[in-house]
Order: C-alpha cells, then sequence, then structure tokens
C-alpha cells in the first residue's frame, strides 16, 4: 500500500514501513551557501592565473578544496536532499540520502523509549550557519527517544525538518498503530 500526501510518502507492508520525506529548503541558507561556493572557486582556480603556483598550490589542497567540496555538499543536500526512514520492530534507520547516497543512523528497538510528536517551540529548528545540516539527525517535528548522552540527559533524534505538526501526528500514529512497541512511556521516577 503506498499512500502519498503533499510532502511525504509512506510505504507500508506487513514487516516494515518506509518514509521518504524532501529536507526543507532553506532559501536564505541557499543563496548565501551558492554565492559562498563560487568565492570559494574563485580562489581555488585564482593562482591558476597567476605564475607563483609553488606557494599556493598546497594551501587551496589541503584548506581551499576540503571546503569547497563540504560547501558544495551541503547546498546539494539542501536543495534535493531527503530523509528516508526504515521503521521494523527491531530497528529504525534515519537516512539523509543525496541521490541515493549519504548517511544514515541505526537505532536498535530495545533502547528506543517511544516514538512521537516533538512539541511545539521546540522542533530543533537549525540556526543559518551553525550547524551543517546534512549530518544533524536533531531537526525535525518527529522525535524519537533514544537512550540517554553521556550526560545523563535523554538522547533525542529527530526527523521530518519539513513536516506540519498534522502530518508529523499521522506518521507517529501509523507508526505506533504498526509497531505499538514504540509508543512513548515515562521512564519509571527513582529516588
Amino acid at each position: 500500500m503506498s499512500t502519498i500526501t503533499q510532502k511525504y510518502k509512506i510505504e507500508k507492508t506487513n514487516s516494515s514501513i518506509n518514509l521518504i520525506i524532501p529536507y526543507q529548503k532553506y532559501w536564505v541558507l541557499i543563496f548565501f551557501l551558492s554565492l559562498g561556493f563560487f568565492i570559494l572557486l574563485g580562489i581555488i582556480f585564482s593562482p591558476f592565473v597567476e605564475a607563483d603556483l609553488n606557494v599556493a598550490l598546497p594551501l587551496i589542497f589541503f584548506c581551499f578544496v576540503p571546503f569547497a567540496i563540504l560547501v558544495f555538499i551541503e547546498l546539494i543536500w539542501l536543495l534535493i536532499g531527503k530523509e528516508v526512514i526504515e521503521v521494523n520492530k527491531d530497528y529504525i534507520v534515519l537516512k539523509h540520502q543525496i541521490i541515493g547516497f549519504g548517511l544514515s543512523r541505526k537505532l536498535i528497538s530495545n533502547k528506543i523509549n517511544g516514538v512521537f510528536v516533538a512539541r511545539k517551540n521546540n522542533y530543533g529548528e537549525p540556526v543559518y550557519f551553525k550547524e551543517i545540516k546534512f549530518v544533524n539527525f536533531s531537526i525535525g517535528k518527529v522525535a524519537i527517544n533514544y537512550g540517554r548522552t553521556i550526560f545523563g540527559s535523554v538522547n533525542t533524534i529527530r526527523f521530518g525538518s519539513n513536516l506540519s505538526e498534522g502530518e508529523a501526528k499521522q506518521i507517529v500514529g501509523i507508526i505506533h498503530e504498526s509497531f505499538p512497541c514504540y509508543i512513548y512511556s515515562n521512564p519509571p521516577k527513582t529516588g
């Protein structure tokens, strides 16, 4: 069974649910990253116009080229990136993909303490230039409590940056209906 809505696609089978959500477009960030990328290209190729290649080449290849690649990947992620989520009774896999390639994070079910809609105004919305969005699994309206951090606080992982609150509730409802083991439960109070 396949259901398509405005912002996401759900594919359900007997044993799993697959969600595909396009990443949210931050147009201001896309503009400035594009501008920065072209400036970096100018810096990278400017020594080839001048005669002093001995000094500039190591600096270019060790500093500017890796940074330009990172900016390019982030720009492509913001333009055509997708969040792909695979849910079954044993695990949840979150993937950030660009044309089928990307990063993934596998969450084992026995460490998951619930899948739920994040509270309003607590969606982990990014500051434009603070972080690299492609590697960030803490932005979105659907939240997953997954164990604890090394400092003892709850480790919350999110997806669905482009979803409305209603769409997030639909997705959480479908996950809970198919896999009741992911219904949020309050931990017992100790002490």
